[in-house]
């Protein structure tokens, strides 16, 4: 499995294992998570990563998938290395990638603290969904990537 894949596998345990550790991790570093996130979303294809979360990877994208994982690995790296947590950051990409399209672009600019005041009903899902879609996605096929 490559790097990212263990990235995200570790998001199914860690989020719903202690979701209130999310919002405590972001809360205290939030502009370090918001310099990272904007260097995710200009440059990741985020509906390579809805598509792939929501419907698996599909054959056709496989290489594209890799050549994106490879900028995201650069990118969570150079967080980890300021000491940010590659789930934190992760989570809250992918939860924008899955978002309303036009309400997240109202956001982008502080997406990192508009997550933390999600209401109950909103545009974009919380860090469990994510963690619940991950758990059933393809991308965390490990017997796909041993």
């Amino acid at each position: 499995m490559n790097w990212i894949k263990k990235i995200i596998n570790k998001i199914k345990h860690a989020v719903l294992d202690i979701p209130d550790e999310y919002y405590k991790e972001i809360s205290s570093k939030s502009f370090q998570y918001q310099k990272f996130f904007n260097e995710m979303i200009s440059s990741l294809d985020e509906k390579l990563y809805a598509g792939a979360i929501i419907n698996g990877i599909p054959k056709d994208k496989e290489k594209e998938c890799e050549k994106e994982d490879e900028k995201a690995q650069k990118i969570l790296r150079n967080a980890h290395d300021k000491d940010l947590s590659e789930v934190s950051l992760i989570t809250a990409y992918l939860q924008y990638a899955i978002a309303d399209l036009y309400e997240r672009d109202k956001y982008k600019d502080n997406w990192i603290s508009r997550i933390q005041h999600r209401k109950k009903e909103d545009f974009f899902p919380d860090h469990n969904y994510i963690a619940n879609l991950l758990e059933k996605s393809s991308m965390l096929d490990e017997e796909k990537y041993k």
